[in-house]
Formats: C-alpha cells, sequence, structure tokens
C-alpha cells in the first residue's frame, strides 16, 4: 500500500535561507532588479532636481513655489512608490524560485521567475493599494468626529462622546500601516506560493500578523539582513581595499585617484550610501566645496551647523541632498586611468551581487517562515506518493492469484459433478 511523506517546516528549516541565497538565477535576478532600482532612482532624483531648478532664478529666488515643491516633495514621494513596487516585483521573482526549490525540489530559472514576476505584476500592483484604502478608510472615520465638533453647539459633546471611536479607529489605522511594511516581507513568498491575486495576500498578511510569530520574524530577519549586508559585507570589502593597499602601493591609491566618478553612486539618490561599498576617496575640490557651503550657487547646498570630516566617503552625501555633477578633475597616466576603470566596474559588479545576495537571502528567509506558519495546509506540504509502477507490479499477481482461485473452484465443482454422475450411473446400473 502506498504511503505518503508529508514535508514539515520548522523553525530550524529559516537557517537554510543563507544557502538559498547563494543560487545563480536568484542572484541574477536580485542583480536585475537592483540594476532597475539604482536606474530608477538616479533619473526621478535628476529630474527632480532640474525641476526644482527650474523654480529659481538666476540669483537664485524663488519664482515658482509649485515647480519647487514639485521637484522636492512630489518626486520624493515617486520615487519611493517607484522603488517599493520594483522592490516587491524583485522579491516575488525570488520568492518564485525558492519556492519552487523547496516545495518541487528545483528552483525556477532566472528567465523563469521573471517571467512569473510580469505575470503577477496585476498582484503585485494592487497588494500595496489595497492596504492604503483600508489606512486612509480608518483615517478618514477617525476624522470624522473631528469634524463633527465643527457643529454648532452640540459639537463639543459629539467629538467628546466619540472620541473612543477617533481612537479605535486610529488604532486600525495604526495597525494597517504595520501590515502594510510586514507586506514587504510576507506578500512576494505569498503571491509566488499561492499564485493567487492581490486580495489573497493581503487577507493572508493580515491573518498572519495576529499570531505563529511571523511579524516578530521579519523584523528579526530585517535585523540579521542588516547586519549581514551593512556590517559583514562593507567590511569585507573595505578589509580587502586595505590589503591592496599594503601590497600594491602607490599602484592601488592611483588606481583608486582614477575611479570614474560617473558609475559611482549619486548624491541626492536612496543609494548614496552604498558608497561605503566603494575605496575611500579623497573629494574633488567641487565637492569639497559643497560639502563645506563654500559657494553662493543654487545647485549647492548652504553650510550645515555639522560638518563632517574633511576627505570622508560620506562627506558630500551629508553635506548636500542635492544633485550633484561628478566629474573628477584629477589628472594622471593612461594605465592609471584604465586600471580605474576597470577596477570601477568590478566594484560595481561584486557590489551588485552582494546586494543581491543579501536581499535573495531575506527572501528566503521570508519564503521559510510563510511555509512554516501555514504548514497546516495540504497545499503548502510537499507530499511524495510512493511511484505508481510497483503497486501495478502488486496488484497483477493479486488478479492472478485470484484468477488461479477461481480455476481451481471450478476445477473443484467439475470433479464433485462428476463423482454424482458417477455415482448416480451406479445406483441405476444396481436397480437394474
Amino acid at each position: 500500500m502506498a504511503g505518503e511523506m508529508r514535508q514539515e517546516w520548522t523553525w530550524r528549516d529559516i537557517f537554510r535561507s543563507i544557502g538559498l541565497a547563494f543560487s545563480f538565477s536568484r542572484l541574477l535576478v536580485g542583480f536585475f532588479g537592483l540594476a532597475l532600482m539604482v536606474c530608477a532612482d538616479t533619473l526621478l532624483a535628476w529630474a527632480g532636481y532640474e525641476t526644482k531648478l527650474a523654480g529659481h532664478s538666476f540669483e537664485g529666488e524663488v519664482t515658482s513655489p509649485w515647480l519647487v515643491w514639485i521637484g522636492a516633495e512630489l518626486f520624493w514621494y515617486i520615487r519611493v512608490v517607484v522603488l517599493g513596487y520594483l522592490f516587491l516585483g524583485t522579491a516575488t521573482a525570488v520568492a518564485y524560485g525558492v519556492k519552487g526549490e523547496l516545495l518541487d525540489g528545483e528552483g525556477a530559472g532566472a528567465k523563469e521567475s521573471i517571467n512569473f514576476a510580469l505575470k503577477k505584476i496585476g498582484a503585485v500592483f494592487w497588494t500595496p493599494v489595497i492596504f492604503w484604502i483600508y489606512i486612509l478608510l480608518m483615517s478618514f472615520l477617525g476624522l470624522v468626529w473631528f469634524l463633527l465638533g465643527l457643529i454648532p453647539v452640540a459639537g463639543p459633546s459629539i467629538m467628546a462622546a466619540g472620541w473612543f471611536f477617533v481612537f479605535l479607529f486610529s488604532v486600525l489605522a495604526a495597525m494597517g500601516l504595520l501590515a502594510f511594511l510586514f507586506s514587504f516581507f510576507l506578500a512576494p513568498p505569498i503571491i509566488a506560493t499561492r499564485q493567487e491575486g492581490a486580495l489573497d495576500a493581503v487577507l493572508d498578511t493580515i491573518d498572519l500578523m495576529r499570531g505563529k510569530g511571523a511579524f516578530w520574524v521579519s523584523i528579526l530577519v530585517l535585523a540579521a539582513a542588516m547586519l549581514l549586508g551593512r556590517v559583514f559585507l562593507v567590511t569585507t570589502f573595505q578589509t580587502t581595499y586595505k590589503v591592496a593597499e599594503m601590497t600594491t602601493g602607490k599602484n592601488y591609491t592611483e588606481t583608486v585617484k582614477c575611479l570614474p566618478r560617473q558609475i559611482q553612486p549619486r548624491p541626492g539618490t536612496f543609494f548614496n550610501s552604498l558608497r561605503v561599498f566603494w575605496p575611500k576617496q579623497e573629494l574633488t575640490a567641487e565637492e569639497k566645496g559643497v560639502a563645506e557651503g563654500m559657494t553662493p550657487d543654487i545647485k549647492k547646498k548652504p553650510k550645515l551647523d555639522t560638518e563632517p570630516e574633511a576627505g570622508s566617503l560620506l562627506a558630500l552625501s551629508l553635506a548636500s541632498g542635492e544633485w550633484q555633477e561628478l566629474d573628477a578633475n584629477y589628472r594622471s597616466e593612461t594605465r592609471y586611468v584604465v586600471g580605474g576603470w576597470w577596477l570601477g566596474i568590478m566594484i560595481l559588479i561584486v557590489t551588485g551581487f552582494a546586494i543581491s545576495f543579501t536581499l535573495g537571502a531575506f527572501v528566503s528567509a521570508a519564503t521559510l517562515t510563510y511555509l512554516i506558519v501555514r504548514e497546516e495546509e495540504e497545499f503548502l506540504e510537499p507530499v511524495s506518493v510512493a511511484p505508481a509502477a510497483p503497486a501495478a507490479e502488486k496488484e497483477e499477481p493479486a488478479k492472478e492469484e485470484k484468477k488461479s482461485g477461481e480455476k481451481k473452484s471450478d476445477e473443484k465443482k467439475s470433479k464433485k459433478k462428476s463423482k454424482k454422475e458417477s455415482k448416480s450411473g451406479s445406483d441405476e446400473s444396481k436397480k437394474k
């Protein structure tokens, strides 16, 4: 009789996320998604800066407050929304590959994972929208009681009597916001595993917030991912740079000075913090002027109360939130310039894969978390059934035994019948 074997997921399995993140196809998917995010962030930051700049006169006076607001505020929100959706799409593609390896025994390739994310673009798009519809609705219902307070005479009494509802809807809106943030952890594996619509992803996310520890695990996984990416990997990069400086000396320092600024993280973007993966460089004269607030140009940010250390990697990013040109004025030998370009491209690629690995570990842990807390659902548990061939082989002997038994019973019946006939024949002969 064929038996069934069910895979039971436990919290110990979550440590497999590091191993799952080493898949080249998932590293490639993460690298591709990260490249899209960097390009989108850079282009939108540049567009916002140019829009804000158009709202000023040549002397630096504000001529169009609307253009300044659009460039400074609206484009910032647009960048957040676009990066959020690109992250969800990339995480869904990675989660689809992880799900395939865990449940089917074979992970999907990079092309298949990206195609799946594109097919599920509707679920990815509507999941945050549904959350924000709920958040805004709860906020509006809470605001209604404040608006009722504007009623003459009875307004204060109505507002005081409904204060409980104000508190209730405020709590519900806050819980919706937490669920929305939690969805960046759990929605991609839900979409990749269940392969259903946005409403199912939203309901499952809200359902898993109330117990089973998934929400608190998401916080721990986020902290672990930040520790892995921001501390371990950055420290590893900087250690290799120090070893290179100690072993090669001038060749290293001159090559680092010629690192192309065009491919480095740009100030004013969300990815400017990734400069920590690059070797420490001296700022150009233009960048030092920006960091020290010495130039009155409207492209430069005024001097800060607390200035960063001179020559620091983050000096410009901390002192200026604006878009800046990063053309280096340093001149060196051709061999160092060529070496700088090669080193810059290699740093760019390796850094991309390092961050992709961190993203893959984060998504793998999220997928395992979803499998663990949903292990009671049959469709999420891998079921291995014994092959059909042996069962068929067992059935054939049984049929043969049944047929042989039938033959034996027929033979017995025929023998009994012949005995009866012979006996009846002998009796008749005696009578005669």
